[in-house]
């Protein structure tokens, strides 16, 4: 069954028919009239009604036995199928009841209230048979009428079977079938979803009742949710007050120098400096780097090249100088040792951790003298100069005594 056929051929109107022709362009096929938007919508209100119309068709064969109407809303597929019979040639009116019990699903179950209501209440496609023989000439619709109720006296009959619900916040329709101005429509809940409250952020009184989108946002904000501010005005419209977005003039300038990624607070002051960058405009390197965070690069600040200090800097002469060097490290890069110290007998590597020791430490309550790289030649001649010293105290002791 084809629904949705464009012919190169077009309708003709005569008097009140319109009479199509050209059905050898689509051979074995089903074709049906698409009713215009007058009869598409919310149609709730015709529960219970009748849809009418009358058809003339002329051809040859045995009638079609395809669906006589279709019905489409909601992702919902209804059909209708006549038990009058219709004849070639003549015009056959024929009344359709829009009660569930006449109706069936495309799987051929037969269609429930819910499934009508449902359909109805945003019918987007109304289908009437066009091809009744598989042998169709021609067919015309010659008139098409579909019952509805209004709430206020017409002339006509009472509408029983339409229902007057007293509907829950969120909800308006006879049915409770549509959602009410500032709310729209979630997936969650039985039939046509839950109704909730839109998320504009007190800048809109209005949304899609289907998609949720914000409707004409105010305050300056934009966005689905008037989540943003309008070019021009800065400030967070998530906080929900009508002075969120102010002109950008009135704010202080946001310079980050290309390391804040989340931009500035209210008083110009960066949010989040990266690339090792700290201040209030990200315009110097952290400690334990160096660097010129200026120059507005994600490289522009270095770890510093100091073994255990805890800061750098740049001279004058645009060389690194090390602060803080840890004890018995001296020089520009804390990589000498420092007066008192000499290199450690066990680590000759300053990456590996302190490589120079005193001269002279205690060591399990004894003094020991750390040799220093003067070498052993020297050492001999401290100590030979020590024993001298001692053979002439010596003598001048024995002096002494003969006097």
């Amino acid at each position: 069954m084809r629904v949705h056929f464009r012919p190169h051929s077009q309708p003709q109107l005569t008097g009140r028919d319109i009479t199509f022709s050209s059905f050898y362009e689509a051979p074995g096929q089903t074709l049906y009239w698409k009713m215009p938007t007058q009869f598409l919508g919310n149609k709730v209100t015709s529960y219970g009604g009748t849809l009418k119309y009358v058809v003339k068709y002329s051809g040859t064969g045995p009638l079609n036995t395809d669906a006589d109407v279709i019905l489409r809303g909601n992702d919902i597929v209804l059909q209708y199928r006549s038990s009058q019979p219709t004849f070639a040639d003549r015009e056959n009116v024929v009344e359709v009841k829009l009660f569930e019990d006449q109706w069936q699903r495309v799987d051929g179950q037969a269609a429930t209230r819910e499934h009508l209501i449902m359909a109805l209440a945003d019918l987007d496609a109304l289908l009437i048979k066009m091809s009744y023989l598989d042998e169709c000439s021609s067919s015309s619709l010659i008139s098409v009428s579909l019952d509805y109720a209004e709430p206020h006296p017409t002339g006509g009959q009472i509408a029983y079977e339409v229902e007057q619900c007293q509907c829950p916040p969120g909800y308006v329709g006879t049915s409770c079938e549509d959602c009410a101005p500032g709310y729209s429509r979630t997936g969650g809940g039985l039939y046509l979803g839950l109704c909730e409250r839109c998320e504009c952020h007190g800048h809109a009184s209005q949304c899609d009742k289907e998609h949720g989108f914000c409707i004409d946002c105010q305050h300056n904000t934009e966005g689905d949710q008037c989540e943003r501010c309008k070019p021009g005005f800065t400030g967070d419209a998530r906080r929900g007050t009508p002075h969120d977005c102010q002109p950008a003039a009135t704010r202080p300038a946001c310079l980050c120098n290309n390391h804040s990624p989340r931009g500035c607070d209210s008083f110009g002051r960066c949010l989040l400096c990266e690339h090792n960058t700290e201040g209030y405009h990200c315009e110097q390197c952290k400690r334990g780097y160096y660097g010129e965070a200026t120059r507005g690069t994600p490289y522009d600040c270095t770890p510093c090249p100091c073994p255990g200090a805890s800061d750098c800097f740049l001279d004058a002469y645009g060389q690194v100088q090390c602060r803080n060097c840890p004890a018995g490290l001296t020089g520009r890069l804390c990589d000498e040792c420092a007066p008192g110290y000499t290199r450690s007998r066990t680590r000759t590597r300053v990456e590996e951790g302190r490589s120079c020791e005193p001269i002279g430490h205690v060591e399990q309550t004894n003094i020991v003298f750390v040799p220093t790289p003067e070498g052993d030649r020297s050492r001999r001649r401290r100590l030979r100069s020590q024993r001298s010293r001692l053979q002439r105290n010596r003598r001048y002791h024995n002096q002494h005594q003969r006097h």
